[in-house]
């Protein structure tokens, strides 16, 4: 090997470059499949983000609804009480006419 001629030559620099090419296309395909993973992992986090923003924004919207519907049974429940003191106040009412009627 001590004779390299031309053809040798040739032979080996297209085996280096062949390499350095090969390895390059390693390199680049290491490089997107980083940037990929790199793109899928923060894409998952936002995902993540809002869904837990949705979550947070449903639970405080069913707390706020809860919060109106016992506002609204409260109230419901105190017209009720007057309604029904109206109603018992109408039959002592009746009662003393019916007595006093009688007597």
């Amino acid at each position: 090997m001590s004779n390299f001629d031309i053809d040798s030559l040739v032979a080996v620099a297209g085996f280096g470059i062949g390499i350095f090419t090969s390895m390059g296309g390693v390199l680049v395909a290491y490089m997107r499949n980083r940037a990929y993973r790199e793109k899928k992992e923060y894409a998952a986090e936002r995902d993540f983000q809002h869904l837990k923003r949705n979550y947070l924004s449903l639970s405080e919207g069913m707390t706020s609804t809860q919060d109106e519907i016992d506002r609204q049974f409260r109230e419901l429940q105190r017209n009720n009480d007057d309604k029904f003191q109206q109603l018992n106040y109408t039959l002592l009412e009746i009662k003393g006419a019916i007595e006093r009627l009688k007597n």
